[in-house]
């Protein structure tokens, strides 16, 4: 049997450990689709101008990868905090190369389960 590398969500509980690998892979492949609903419901932490943002530079590419990597996991009480750093390859398109950016998500633990927080 082959043992994964330690990380940040090595220890996690596995409910809270599945809702972070869940939402990130539906986050890259909105992205990497350049769906804006299924970004809607990736990301409903995000605004609708924020979400057009994070779009807008993938349009019309041939071809979109996304890696998302998790830098740390932080827990406040019952809110865990995310930092991850996304990095966009866009082929083809009207995109220029992008630096990789740091984002943050938070999840929350509300009605015995954890739910990405809504709003900042």
């Amino acid at each position: 049997p082959t043992t994964e590398p330690a990380g940040p969500l090595t220890n996690l509980v596995p409910e809270l450990r599945g809702i972070i690998e869940s939402t990130l892979a539906a986050y890259a492949k909105a992205l990497e689709s350049q769906d804006a609903a299924l970004l809607a419901q990736a990301r409903p932490d995000l605004s609708p101008a924020e979400r057009e943002e994070l779009l807008a530079p993938l349009r019309g590419a041939l071809n979109v990868a996304t890696d998302l990597r998790v830098l740390d996991i932080i827990q406040e009480g019952k809110t865990v905090v995310v930092p991850v750093l996304r990095t966009d390859v866009v082929v083809g398109g009207r995109g220029r190369p992008r630096p990789p950016v740091e984002e943050t998500l938070r999840f929350e633990w509300r009605a015995g389960v954890w739910v990405l927080r809504q709003g900042r």
